[in-house]
């Protein structure tokens, strides 16, 4: 078992941040979470050997370069109109009449709207399970980025099954062609009550979006995603907003709800929750080499979100770090009295505020909004109304698990360079739910198809084939 790594503020803080952020940065919470004894060496643990025989690969690969042309047809087939963008069940119906033209067996899982289940050969060893949430959000309506899972998936087997013969897997797939959300109820209702349906030996997450947190340069893999906690406190003083002249006899709910906020988290960005940081859970060596593979994105950020440096100057390690692997407590929005340009002197008899949590492994959101509710009583805010308004669990899978390493090797072959892989996402996503239900190995894998010119979409198009084709070797 890898060493899991200490617990100590050994870094030297001073030679990546400013004396300013410096001080106060070293005093908080942050520091002591970030803040760990790494070995330099740690760095040589992602690398591996490749399995599949090269022979093999090369053969399988112009396969896939011969026919390109073919599969670029079938992903124009695929190609939903900009008429079926907003009609859920059409786009339904057309990937269905697509499949099962293909001969593949098809069922509908759950309603409102059902995903979609395809199983394209069976009897292999082991089995492999795709999911793939089309987006229907492009820019442009009439593009065919929507089909690149399916098709690339399809696309694979037929290139296998000419070059190798029988596929050494058992496929299935799980399609979502509506609208995904953060702690999807529907996703999760019908991955429990198709389990034994829906195991497998690993699971690859395809997705067509881009991440901020690499360049484009090279691939991503993605290993886990953060929890999520959504929260709206409100304060409430009186029925009516009463006229601010008496703002000496009468309470003021907005300055109930500020006083309220304030007692959750400090200027050094510390959350003051009694226990928040408690259960986090500890990072093993080859996760803390992940990170120092990644490039330094702080440049890029500031200058996209219009600031000068990111917050407390964080670059490079510390930013992937704190990005990826630090929880979070942020106010999205507060509202209190009139909303007109000019508004009327009045006391608000009643503030709202909302709140986003982004919770890491072992936090679980359940536990950290009770955690909220009781430090709000410590604290005398026992007025102050508090109401969870969506959850989800963080979720990881090992970096040393065999199927990470065959999704890796295979990532590699397929693309000419070695991916990036991130141990948490900065979004959240349905990691968590195949994780937590099915208990297998769960690999999230974005093409960045959805942004690329013609050209370079196709390339990752193939790309894409060369990987499923790759993956079905290596498993």
């Amino acid at each position: 078992m890898p060493r899991k790594t200490q617990r100590i503020a050994t870094l030297a803080w001073y030679n990546f941040l400013p004396t300013y952020y410096s001080v106060s940065f070293s005093k908080s919470i942050l520091f002591h979470i970030i803040a760990r004894n790494i070995r330099t060496n740690c760095t040589n643990a992602v690398k591996r050997v490749q399995k599949v025989i090269p022979s093999l690969q090369k053969k399988l690969f112009n396969y896939i370069d011969e026919h390109l042309t073919l599969y670029l047809n079938e992903l124009e087939q695929l190609n939903i109109s900009e008429q079926l963008q907003t009609h859920a069940k059409e786009r339904q119906d057309r990937i269905l009449e697509y499949l099962q033209k293909q001969g593949i067996r098809t069922q509908l899982l759950g309603s409102d709207p059902p995903l979609i289940y395809a199983e394209p050969n069976t009897g292999g060893s082991k089995t492999l399970l795709l999911y793939s949430h089309l987006n229907f959000e492009s820019r442009d309506a009439k593009d065919p980025v929507y089909a690149v899972p399916v098709c690339a998936c399809l696309a694979a087997i037929d290139a296998y099954q000419h070059v190798v013969g029988t596929l050494p897997v058992t496929v299935k797939c799980l399609i979502c062609a509506g609208k995904e959300e953060t702690g999807n109820p529907h996703l999760t209702d019908v991955i429990e009550q198709h389990r034994n349906l829906l195991q497998a030996d690993g699971c690859l997450l395809i997705s067509n979006l881009v991440t901020e947190d690499v360049d484009g340069s090279r691939p991503v893999l993605l290993l886990g995603t953060r929890g999520f906690l959504s929260v709206e406190m409100e304060a409430r003083t009186s029925d009516l907003d009463l006229d601010s002249r008496d703002g000496t006899i009468v309470p003021n709910a907005a300055w109930r709800l500020t006083w309220a906020l304030g007692c959750i988290k400090d200027a050094r960005e510390e959350i003051l929750i009694e226990g928040f940081y408690d259960t986090i859970a500890p990072l093993e060596d080859e996760e803390i080499a992940l990170l120092h593979n990644l490039p330094d994105r702080s440049g890029m950020l500031a200058q996209q979100r219009g600031m000068e440096q990111l917050l407390m100057g964080l670059h490079g390690f510390q930013l992937n770090y704190t990005r990826l692997l630090v929880p979070t407590c942020t106010i999205t929005s507060i509202h209190s009295g009139s909303t007109a340009e000019n508004p009327p002197a009045m006391i608000p008899g009643k503030a709202r505020a909302f709140l986003d949590f982004y919770l890491v492994p072992d936090q679980d959101p359940w536990d950290i909004f009770s955690k909220l509710q009781r430090h709000l009583q410590e604290y005398d805010f026992q007025d102050i109304q508090v109401r969870m308004l969506n959850g989800s669990r963080p979720a990881r899978t090992p970096t040393n698990a065999p199927f990470v390493e065959a999704v890796r090797r295979a990532t590699a072959a397929a693309y000419g360079s070695v991916p990036f892989i991130l141990p948490m996402g900065s979004e959240s996503n349905s990691i968590e739910t195949f994780r937590r239900i099915l208990d297998l190995p769960v690999v999230s894998t974005t093409t960045g198809f959805s942004e690329l010119d013609e050209d370079t979409r196709k390339r990752a198009f193939t790309a894409s084939i060369k990987q499923l084709a790759t993956i079905f070797e290596e498993m």
